[in-house]
């Protein structure tokens, strides 16, 4: 539990400094304010995205890939 109570601690503190980045004036203009909300939601919500869809390899790369894995190989026995 304490351990769980540290990692949030960190991920809080990792925001406040994110957050805190995107400022240059101790008082802000509210623009300015839901402005940076606006970029942090962004990002939240493409990171959120991009962990849900799946990436899909096409043919040509498998087939890329296994002719760079079999040229491994004979290079590592000595067969070219």
């Amino acid at each position: 539990m304490y351990c769980i109570i540290i990692e949030d601690h960190k991920r809080i503190e990792l925001f406040h400094a994110h957050f805190n980045a995107l400022f240059y004036s101790a008082h802000h203009n509210i623009f300015v304010i839901v402005s940076a909300l606006q970029k942090i939601q962004t990002e939240i919500y493409i990171k959120m995205r991009s962990v849900t869809t799946r990436r899909f390899k096409k043919s040509a790369t498998f087939k890329r890939e296994n002719l760079i894995s079999s040229k491994i190989g004979q290079y590592s026995f000595n067969l070219i």
